[in-house]
C-alpha cells in the first residue's frame, strides 16, 4: 500500500509541476454587467443557488471556462490554452447571439460540485481521524493546498466522512484516484449535484480546429430528470460562431425529423453523465 501512495504522490507531483425559460436580463460585456438566468417555469432551478444569482462576468467566463477545461480534458487542472480558447468562445457566443439565442445565458456546471471531495473512512481510520493521528494524507494534503477538512454531516459517527476543499478548481474524478487508495480509506467521492438542470453541453474536433456548442434548457419535472429539453446549437469554425439551429424534443409530436447534429450532442451528454 506504501508503494501505490508513494507511486501516486509522485505522479501528482509531476502532474503539478508540469500543468502549473428564458427570462434573463440582456447580457453585457464588462465587469460591471449583470447576469440572470432563470428557469422558464420559476419551479426548476439551477442547483448551487444560481437562479437566480448575479454573476460578475470576469468571473463567470473564467471559472465556467476553467470548469469546462477540466472537464473535457480530464486532466487534474485545467490547461491553460484551452482554458483560454474556451473563455474566448464563449465571449464570443454571448457577445454576438444572446439577444437572439437566450439560451445562450445557459452555464455550464460541472456535475461534482466543484473544490470537494469527500473521504469516508474505516473505523479505524475516524477514530484516528478524531485523535488527530491520521497522517496518511498529508504529503498529499500539503502538495494540492488543502483549504480546510471538515465534518459536513449531522450524523457524523454514523457515516464516518469529512468533506475537503481545494482551491484551483481540480478536476474531483482525479482527486478521488489520489485519495482512494490512501490507507483507512472506505471511499472517496465527489458531491454530485442532485438531478437535472440547463446546461452548455462541448464537444472539440481539436485537429480540425472546430467547437459544437449545445446550450441545453430542461424543465418540468428536473428532479426525476428534465422532462423538456430544448437546444441551441452554435459551431465554432476557427474560433469564428455560426448559429446553427434548434431543437425542441416534442412529446406530442414525436415524429417531428430530429436534426443530424443532435447525434453530437449526445455524444457531448454521454461524457457528462457518465453514471
Amino acid at each position: 500500500m506504501r508503494l501505490v501512495t508513494f507511486g501516486l504522490f509522485l505522479t501528482l507531483i509531476l502532474i503539478l509541476g508540469l500543468g502549473c425559460g428564458n427570462d434573463a436580463t440582456t447580457p453585457v460585456d464588462g465587469d460591471d454587467a449583470a447576469w440572470l438566468v432563470k428557469a422558464p417555469d420559476q419551479g426548476n432551478n439551477f442547483p448551487g443557488g444560481l437562479d437566480p444569482e448575479i454573476i460578475t462576468p470576469s468571473n463567470y467566463y473564467k471559472d465556467e471556462a476553467t470548469d469546462l477545461a477540466t472537464w473535457w480534458s480530464g486532466e487534474l487542472y485545467a490547461p491553460a490554452q484551452l482554458t483560454h480558447t474556451i473563455e474566448t468562445e464563449l465571449r464570443k457566443i454571448r457577445l454576438e447571439f444572446s439577444h437572439t439565442v437566450p439560451n445562450t445565458q445557459i452555464a455550464f456546471m460541472p456535475v461534482n460540485a466543484t473544490g470537494r471531495l469527500l473521504f469516508g473512512f474505516t473505523d479505524a481510520g475516524w477514530e484516528m481521524w478524531k485523535n488527530d493521528s491520521y497522517h496518511a494524507w498529508d504529503s498529499l494534503n500539503a502538495a494540492l493546498n488543502v483549504d480546510s477538512i471538515a465534518v459536513t454531516t449531522h450524523y457524523p459517527e454514523d457515516r464516518k466522512y469529512v468533506t475537503m476543499f481545494f482551491p484551483g478548481r481540480p478536476n474531483v474524478d482525479r482527486l478521488k484516484e489520489f485519495y482512494e487508495v490512501l490507507p483507512e480509506a472506505r471511499y472517496a467521492d465527489g458531491d454530485i449535484w442532485c438531478c437535472d438542470w440547463p446546461i452548455v453541453l462541448m464537444w472539440r474536433e481539436e485537429e480540425e480546429n472546430v467547437a459544437h456548442y449545445f446550450f441545453r434548457n430542461a424543465w418540468g419535472d428536473c428532479p426525476s430528470g428534465c422532462i423538456y429539453q430544448d437546444y441551441a446549437y452554435i459551431k465554432v469554425v476557427d474560433g469564428e460562431p455560426t448559429y446553427i439551429g434548434y431543437y425542441l424534443k416534442d412529446w406530442e409530436h414525436p415524429w417531428l425529423p430530429r436534426p443530424e447534429w443532435m447525434d453530437i450532442a449526445d455524444l457531448a451528454s454521454a461524457k457528462y453523465w457518465p453514471y
